[in-house]
């Protein structure tokens, strides 16, 4: 996570640098294409090889990628020396699909690996520390970052450091899981459930299940509204950071700025509010929380259309949905069968979550950059997220409260 936060503020400041914030639906419905191909070829993957080789394989693959965005953009008329912005750069392009990528694939394959080796009771006791791990590690290399392109008189030198470091990083996770696999006893890397054979998991079948379950719709539908709703506002802060910074170094610093706040309120929140306000409020509460105090963002935006209404609408999106909302979402697959927790949750995290950016950015470019329209759109999405979230909630408890498997 502490390399991804490198290379995301990098990620949307190149682009706009380089390419433009006007092309932006355009490289992230590219990025979901891509990465959709790439979930294909990874699923099939991991039914071949072990998942450690997996790792070393990927972790090549970036850390080699990543060198090769270092050297080009420290070429004098390909890099980010040359300050004219076209759609023909495509180095921008390259660089922002890969670090969508990067995070898609070494993140599931990252959670599949240590699922295959952990028990039930030492996740219980664990999962927790990973979790708070991946949010300080945000945290820290965002400022790491931020700190490192401050000075904006070598911003075409640190850019590639940056990027060095973080295929540093790339290589140092290859060699934990190696030194993991070689020296921990193969009895104590095993997990409870290994010995299990998992049915086939269809993107059809998932999609049948989804559809004939309503429960399991309303968590597609949680997803979508959330996804959609970020990728329109997304849009709105990265042309206003374009109109309001004219230097590249600056905009760059802005969204190192902007992630270290976003990750500090996140690695706070999860350290001291979220199993608190889960256990205290309950999944209902929790899961409306988020969407209803963002439709009341979504009206000050409207009224008050700054850049600092903008950011504060989106670290609230961002850093809730880390530290609360993604928890206890993920709660709501336990009272259910294994075909939604495993068919239907395939399907919403690989299609709908990579569709409803898709949607985001079709819709964004419709909309164009008037602040009305984007703003009245998301309010009544965010309206639509409270009353489905709502609904799934209430089901929720009703089920843990009944002892009743959702199925």
């Amino acid at each position: 996570i502490g390399s991804f936060w490198l290379l995301k503020p990098l990620k949307e400041s190149i682009f706009m640098n380089m390419v433009g914030t006007a092309f932006l639906p355009e490289v992230k419905m590219v990025t979901v294409c891509v990465v959709f191909l790439l979930v294909l070829v990874y699923a099939k993957c991991v039914d071949i090889f072990r998942k450690q080789n997996l790792i070393y394989f990927f972790v090549s693959l970036y850390a080699s990628l990543g060198l090769l965005f270092a050297y080009l953009f420290m070429h004098p008329t390909l890099g980010l020396a040359n300050t004219i912005q076209s759609p023909d750069r495509y180095i921008a392009w390259a660089f922002y699909v890969c670090v969508e990528s990067y995070l898609t694939i070494m993140i599931t394959l990252y959670w599949s690996f240590v699922n295959d080796i952990t028990s039930s009771s030492s996740a219980k006791r664990g999962y927790g520390m990973i979790v708070t791990g991946s949010q300080s590690g945000g945290f820290f290399f965002a400022l790491l970052g931020k700190m490192l392109i401050s000075n904006t008189a070598a911003y075409t030198t640190r850019v590639p450091m940056i990027i060095c470091m973080a295929v540093s990083m790339f290589v140092m996770l290859g060699v934990i899981v190696w030194k993991l696999t070689h020296s921990v006893p193969p009895e104590q890397l095993q997990s409870d459930v290994a010995h299990e054979k998992r049915d086939s998991i269809g993107f059809l079948e998932g999609l049948k299940t989804l559809v004939s379950h309503p429960y399991v719709m309303g968590m597609f539908g949680i997803v979508f509204f959330q996804e959609a709703v970020t990728t329109l506002m997304g849009f709105q802060l990265a042309g206003m950071v374009e109109s309001t910074y004219t230097d590249a170094a600056l905009r760059t610093n802005f969204f190192f700025s902007y992630s270290v706040v976003l990750q500090l309120i996140a690695t706070a929140f999860a350290l001291l509010g979220t199993s608190y306000v889960h256990r205290r409020f309950g999944t209902r509460f929790c899961l409306i929380a988020l969407p209803l105090t963002l439709f009341f963002g979504a009206v000050a935006y409207l009224l008050v259309p700054t850049l600092a209404t903008i950011v504060f609408f989106m670290i609230l999106i961002k850093a809730l949905h880390y530290a609360l909302n993604q928890p206890v979402k993920e709660s709501l697959y336990i009272p259910t069968s294994r075909d939604i927790k495993y068919k239907s949750k395939a399907w919403i995290d690989m299609i709908g979550q990579r569709g409803s950016k898709f949607f985001g950015a079709n819709l964004s470019k419709f909309l164009g950059s008037a602040v009305a329209p984007v703003a009245m759109v998301s309010a009544v999405g965010l309206l639509l997220w409270t009353l489905v979230a709502s609904a799934v909630g209430a089901r929720n408890e009703r089920a843990v409260r009944s002892g009743k498997m959702i199925e």
